[in-house]
């Protein structure tokens, strides 16, 4: 006997009666009771069901990208390192962003008063920096994780290895900061004659050159730059700060502010190594990125097994991604497990 179902349209031939359409679930109004409403049902292996599965499959797969998220907002961020570190922004005084002679000296001086405030204290100055608490960070992960894969009814396998790679300890020195500290003292007593050169001949005459240890990619490597002779730094930074210049008569300033500028290179990567601001941020950078490959396989292990439960179609995926909801959002109520 042919069957077309009105609903959906589809038609089919079957030697049975048929109360309702498999492939949509309607009732027929000629064979359901009189009293009884035409109502819709989901057929299990039908296409809503399927369509219904898939739909739950997908939000879920969502619940793991968001855990990941909230994970990665309870790790400090490895930009709020770099932020600390005292680096000298040679780009800033160029003169494309410097346009007048008081925005060259507004920017010299906050750099300059950076570095005096680690070389003249007399305890050593750390900035605040959230230190990762490696223990845990990797028990907060893993309790999601085994609260993730309850709700998905099957555990991670392989499960992720924590591995981390900290930098080789640098040797022990105590490096003392008088020898910097007057270098830094010259630079100050210098710096009136280099703004009343760039207010008498312009920014062209003092304008600081393209640093030759910034890479290619624009990405400062001054911790590589090599120590200069600082007594002999100051004293030719003295005496060319005491020459006349005249750049209409071919006696520009260039010596004089290259110098100026050099030293101020030379200032900013040894303040990070006495402070430890170097050693500091060389350690949280590892823990950081290896709790981000960690997060990472997590993640990819949790999407695979909802990948797997999903094709078995053993799990109701509506119930699946309620548990994942919930365990979302006890992750993003925990505190922060940083500290200083």
């Amino acid at each position: 006997m042919l069957y077309s179902c009105k609903a959906c349209g589809r038609g089919f031939d079957s030697s049975e009666g048929i109360l309702f359409c498999p492939f949509c679930g309607t009732a027929y109004q000629d064979s359901a009771p009189a009293q009884q409403e035409t109502t819709t049902r989901i057929v299990i292996g039908s296409d809503s069901e399927r369509t219904v599965q898939e739909k739950y499959w997908e939000l879920t797969r969502g619940e793991i990208f968001e855990l990941r998220i909230a994970w990665s907002a309870k790790i400090p961020d490895l930009r709020d390192f770099d932020r600390a570190r005292i680096r000298v922004p040679w780009w800033d005084f160029s003169s494309r962003r410097c346009t007048s002679n008081a925005e060259l000296a507004r920017r010299c001086d906050q750099l300059l008063a950076k570095i005096g405030e680690y070389l003249q204290s007399k305890q050593p100055v750390r900035p605040h920096l959230p230190i990762v608490d490696l223990p845990q960070q990797i028990e907060y992960i893993d309790a999601t994780c085994s609260a993730m894969e309850k709700a998905l009814g099957q555990p991670v396998s392989p499960r992720p290895v924590f591995a981390c790679m900290p930098p080789e300890p640098a040797q022990k020195t105590e490096e003392s900061p008088e020898p910097w500290r007057k270098l830094w003292e010259t630079v100050e007593s210098v710096k009136p004659r280099l703004y009343a050169l760039s207010g008498e001949y312009g920014l062209f005459a003092v304008r600081p050159p393209q640093a030759e240890w910034i890479k290619e990619n624009d990405e400062e490597d001054d911790e590589e730059l090599p120590i200069l002779n600082l007594e002999k730094l100051s004293a030719d930074l003295l005496r060319l700060s005491r020459q006349p210049y005249d750049p209409l008569f071919d006696d520009d300033c260039g010596e004089f502010s290259q110098l100026f500028w050099k030293s101020v290179e030379q200032l900013a990567p040894a303040v990070n190594r006495i402070c430890g601001l170097t050693a500091l941020i060389a350690q949280e950078h590892a823990k950081i990125s290896a709790l981000g490959d960690y997060m990472n396989a997590w993640q990819e292990g949790l999407r695979l097994t909802l990948d797997r439960v999903y094709q078995a179609q053993r799990e109701d995926m509506l119930t699946v991604y309620t548990r994942a909801q919930q365990v979302l959002q006890d992750a993003a109520a925990r505190p922060d497990n940083s500290g200083e």
